[in-house]
């Protein structure tokens, strides 16, 4: 998997939430990457009939 990792505020935080529509449809997880732990966010609805990223990066589908 691919992504991005941003330094944030509190106030900026939740707004990702609400536009992720956590937890609704996604849930998140704190995980170890090469510039510490970071929280990504993981979509919990069905993924079926959606097509697959091979490569793991959304933005290069």
């Amino acid at each position: 998997m691919i992504g991005e990792v941003y330094e944030v505020d509190t106030e900026t935080f939740s707004a990702l939430d609400e536009l992720e529509e956590y937890p609704q449809e996604y849930t998140r997880e704190l995980v170890e990457t090469d510039y510490g732990q970071a929280w990504i966010y993981l979509y919990r609805l069905s993924v079926m009939g959606l097509p697959e990223i091979p490569n793991g990066d959304w933005c290069q589908k």
